[in-house]
């Protein structure tokens, strides 16, 4: 997993999430949610400090932009592997999330009409609770 993360196609292959392609979108997605649900935290952290969040950001404001729920569980089913696997990075992880809009999102999508959506981004929503919670250091803005 981490000569996949460190190899400069993986870069590359990430930063086509710019691409108005939808498949390409997609494809891009699914990527990103298999390395955080077969990675580790050290796979988190690579992912974090490859400055790769915000194609995962870029991902999730065009899925619920064009309404696609195949995009957005995708996406959200990265974010929520990140969620459980970020742990002591969690904070500077959703400090991230929060700076690209992101968060915004996870609360509109609390009360999407599909259901697995829906238990997604509380999924996220309430860990991102539990950090700021318990850790004085996050943001206090939700």
């Amino acid at each position: 997993m981490e000569e996949i993360i460190k190899s400069e196609a993986f870069s590359i292959f990430v930063n086509l999430h710019k691409n108005e392609n939808l498949q390409i979108r997609r494809n891009i997605a699914g990527t990103l949610t298999l390395v955080t649900h077969y990675g580790n935290v050290k796979h988190i952290l690579m992912l974090y400090q490859m400055k790769l969040f915000p194609a995962f950001c870029n991902l999730l404001i065009k899925a619920e932009k064009i309404a696609d729920k195949k995009l957005l569980n995708t996406i959200l089913a990265g974010i929520f592997g990140v969620s459980l696997k970020a742990q002591e990075y969690s904070c500077s992880i959703f400090e991230e999330f929060e700076q690209c809009g992101s968060i915004d999102i996870f609360i509109r999508l609390k009360s999407h009409d599909d259901e697995n959506i829906r238990i997604l981004s509380q999924g996220i929503f309430v860990f991102l609770m539990i950090i700021m919670l318990t850790d004085n250091t996050c943001s206090k803005r939700y």
